[in-house]
C-alpha cells in the first residue's frame, strides 16, 4: 500500500476518539504486528511512533490501516500519530 493509499482510507475513515487508552493501546499494538523495536515519542497531548509512516503502511492490509484510523490514529511528520 502506498501513503496516498493508506491517506485516502484515513480520511475516509470516521474515528471514534472514546475509550482513548485503549484504542491507543490497540493501535500500538498493531504497529508492533509489522514491526520489531519501535520507539514511541510522546508530546503535551500526541504520541508518535518511531517507524516511518511509509515503511508502516507499505506492510499493512488495507483492513489494519482502516482499523488504525477508526482507534484515531493518523499521518503526523512522516509517522504514525494519535492525540492522547
Amino acid at each position: 500500500m502506498t501513503i496516498d493509499e493508506a491517506q485516502a482510507i484515513i480520511d475516509k475513515t470516521k474515528t471514534v476518539y472514546t475509550a482513548g487508552v485503549d484504542r491507543m493501546y490497540d493501535g500500538l499494538t498493531l504497529i508492533k504486528k509489522y514491526h520489531d523495536g519501535i520507539s514511541y515519542a510522546v508530546g503535551h497531548d500526541q504520541i508518535w511512533c518511531g517507524v516511518g509512516f511509509e515503511k508502516s503502511v507499505s506492510k499493512m492490509s488495507v483492513k489494519d490501516v482502516r482499523a488504525m484510523a477508526e482507534m484515531g490514529w493518523f499521518e503526523s511528520e512522516g509517522s504514525w500519530s494519535r492525540f492522547v
